[in-house]
């Protein structure tokens, strides 16, 4: 079940809701010493959609205890949570909250952060390969109308025939934009209407839960990235795919499988927010 649609905690009592809240706002070694009881009491009151959230982000990490109780007294685990969200989505890529393990995409982001920027691809883009047919499949079902022109890119994908793939793909995530918004999601930055636009669908999705824990994820949208900035605006960035001077015909060097493999990125986290 798609984590955005679903409105996580909004079934929580407040009590419920303070002490998720609570429990995971603890500092690293308050967490640890506290961990059997308090997501003992935190999961009494989950439903199975919300349990099924946690065991995709949290259980399919191979990192330890250990690590957070190694962690200073006070970490802001959300704020650096939501800051990798922003990281990795400057260099290209969005990752899928359902499917991209915790340990994987962070391992990702400490790669570009040191400069590792060839290796920090490499990582998302084993991912992603593995990821394609689930895109597909959810962008197909959530948007059946465009289902048999996502076919054509993702089959022109899989032939490695980017130069068709990507620009269908591109054009079709504006469009699914136009379909969740009333508007495309290109740049933001000078159009402060979209923003709003944008900011409060979102808000009106997000349950307190949600929003403290991932809300740095669902804005990212209304942020200037890469991927969606103007020209002018592109200058700023390193990443060097966008969707503005490929589908304008100013990028003829856009036909990669890294490129192509964002573009899916790009498509996933889009759909997401329906």
């Amino acid at each position: 079940m798609p984590v955005f649609k679903t409105n996580l905690f909004a079934n929580l009592s407040p009590d419920q809701n303070r002490l998720l809240i609570k429990s995971l706002e603890l500092s690293a070694k308050e967490f640890g010493k506290n961990l059997q009881s308090e997501l003992s009491k935190m999961f009494s009151g989950f439903t199975p959609s919300q349990r099924h959230f946690f065991r995709v982000m949290m259980g399919q990490s191979k990192i330890k205890l250990s690590a957070f109780q190694s962690l200073p007294s006070g970490f802001d685990y959300f704020g650096k949570l939501n800051k990798s969200f922003e990281t990795l989505a400057q260099h290209g890529w969005f990752i899928s909250l359902n499917r991209t393990p915790l340990d994987m995409w962070s391992a990702a982001e400490n790669c570009f952060l040191s400069g590792q920027i060839d290796k920090g691809n490499e990582m998302m883009v084993e991912h992603f390969r593995e990821l394609l047919d689930a895109i597909q499949k959810r962008a197909r079902i959530a948007f059946p109308l465009r289902g048999h022109i996502l076919e054509k890119a993702f089959d022109a994908h899989r032939r490695k025939e980017y130069e068709l793939s990507i620009p269908v793909m591109l054009a079709q995530i504006d469009g699914i934009g136009e379909d969740i918004f009333g508007q495309d999601v290109s740049s933001t930055s000078r159009h402060p209407k979209k923003i709003d636009t944008q900011k409060k669908y979102i808000e009106g999705k997000l349950d307190a839960g949600t929003k403290k824990i991932l809300g740095g994820y669902f804005f990212l949208i209304t942020s200037l990235l890469p991927i969606n900035a103007s020209s002018n605006e592109r200058k700023k960035f390193s990443s060097p795919f966008n969707r503005h001077l490929v589908l304008h015909g100013i990028d003829v060097d856009y036909a990669t499988e890294i490129n192509a493999l964002k573009a899916a990125s790009w498509l996933q986290y889009v759909v997401s927010l329906k």
